[in-house]
């Protein structure tokens, strides 16, 4: 995980020529931060269909609770 966020603060700063903050505010103007988060969620949802990503008692091993709420 750090280095995969290593990576990621490298792109930003390379988009602003050396400097953090000049890529992140290219990164907003570019929508750039958007993109990633929308390819993230896309990615997410897509093993979550596939059945790769697993989370308990919602897309899988949701049999056996099922007692009367009153």
């Amino acid at each position: 995980m750090a280095a995969q966020a290593e990576a990621i603060f490298a792109e930003i700063s390379a988009m602003g020529e050396g400097s953090m903050l000049e890529g992140c505010i290219k990164g907003i103007e570019e929508n750039w931060f958007q993109g990633r988060i929308a390819e993230s969620a896309y990615n997410l949802e897509r093993s979550f269909n596939r059945g790769t990503r697993v989370i308990v008692g919602v897309n899988d091993f949701t049999e056996g609770n099922e007692r009367t709420r009153t």
